[in-house]
């Protein structure tokens, strides 16, 4: 299958990427190393290659702010590379927060440099995003620098939350959205706007496309939550969510038996549980989805006596968390996945028998309705029934 990549993004990474480039190139060589090593400019010798930088995501929203505010795109690009570069200053912090060994199929940055060098290339970016928006003579140049600096305010806030979770256990339904909304809805809404605040649109649309990308965020970081938690579903896309085994993206057998093989029976079995018209197709469909249920709990453990392989350990920042990806990651999906097969198996059963038992009930004899004295069964039965003798009246 052939992937389109939208209009907006693919401008995006033409007209943002050369500029990013250039902006990594004013940083002191030391950092510039690191950097263009977390960008994919270079390997880890510096040595130009070009590996995939990421979605772009956040550029081609800020181009398409300017573009909002009636102005070419071209218009938005220092606003774009600003928030881009803070993007990666996040993921550059986060990777070592969070443990994370590989981003992009390649070991993370601080793996390769070390911690120390890893937190001050991100700080570089992050000081490299003000100035681009502060040098630009744009007629939002400051308000676009104080968008930015709220937002990146609010990472750091979101984000320290984020840690502290990790230590508790009455974390509030209202709590995670809050954190939510700070640690990635928060720059989403930047992104959303800067473009058209960079180039001086009125507060009215400014509000009203920060308003668009405060929920565009928080939906974009609890989908990632989703399939960070439930990453056996999606195999190929945890180690961008913070929850991985690694090796995280590489193929392998094991992924194809462990992962992928009752992932692919479970949609098959769950489609034709919920899409047959057939009772027996249904049940089918509903002992797949439970037999790819336990594989997906007992796989693992047998996979070694099998020479299936193995998927790997978990990538986390704390033991804790290490035991809770171990199990959500294939028991608990699993359980999952057994406890509503097993539901609809037996809501199938039940009926099944409740159609038997009704088709074994007795049937009433046929009443001749030729003769006219012939009353139906049910009549004689009401009024025979108070006087002791069927099918006669007292004289």
């Amino acid at each position: 299958m052939t992937v389109v990549m939208p209009a907006g993004v693919a401008v995006a990474r033409d007209l943002v990427g050369p500029a990013t480039e250039a902006a990594i190139n004013r940083l002191s060589p030391r950092v510039r190393r690191v950097a263009a090593y977390h960008y994919g400019l270079a390997d880890a010798q510096g040595n130009p290659v070009r590996v995939g930088s990421g979605k772009a995501l956040r550029p081609a929203l800020a181009l398409l702010s300017a573009r909002a505010a009636g102005v070419a795109p071209e218009r938005g690009v220092s606003a774009a590379v600003a928030v881009e570069l803070v993007h990666n200053f996040s993921l550059l912090h986060d990777d070592i927060m969070d443990g994370d060994t590989e981003r992009r199929h390649r070991p993370t940055a601080w793996t390769v440099f070390g911690v120390g060098a890893a937190i001050l290339a991100g700080d570089a970016m992050l000081a490299l995003a003000n100035d681009l928006l502060l040098e630009d003579t744009a007629p939002g140049g400051l308000w676009a620098a104080r968008c930015l600096s709220t937002a990146v305010t609010r990472l750091i806030a979101g984000q320290g939350e984020d840690l502290a979770f990790e230590e508790r256990g009455d974390v509030t339904l209202p709590e995670c959205i809050e954190m939510a909304g700070d640690k990635t809805a928060a720059l989403m809404a930047c992104a959303c706007t800067i473009g058209a605040v960079h180039v001086g649109a009125s507060p009215e649309l400014a509000m009203g496309l920060a308003e668009f990308g405060g929920h565009v965020g928080l939906a974009f970081q609890l989908t990632d939550d989703l399939l960070g938690i439930w990453g056996a579903a999606a195999p190929f896309v945890g180690a961008n969510l913070g929850f991985s085994f690694s090796p995280s993206q590489e193929w392998s057998a094991a992924r194809g038996w462990l992962e992928v093989l009752p992932g692919v029976v479970t949609v098959i079995g769950g489609s034709l549980l919920v899409l047959s018209r057939n009772r027996i197709t249904a049940m089918l469909g509903g002992w797949l989805s439970v037999i790819a249920g336990a594989w997906f709990v007992i796989g693992r453990a047998v996979a070694g006596p099998l020479e299936l392989g193995d998927v790997g350990t978990p990538v986390a920042s704390t033991d804790t968390r290490r035991l809770l990806l171990e199990l959500s990651y294939f028991h608990g999906l699993g359980a999952l996945i057994v406890f509503f097969g097993a539901v609809a198996l037996g809501r199938l059963s039940v009926r099944s028998f409740r159609e038997v038992e009704y088709a074994r009930r007795p049937v009433a004899p046929p009443v001749d309705l030729d003769e006219p004295d012939a009353e139906p069964q049910s009549r004689r039965r009401q009024w025979a029934m108070p006087f002791g003798r069927r099918g006669s009246h007292a004289h």
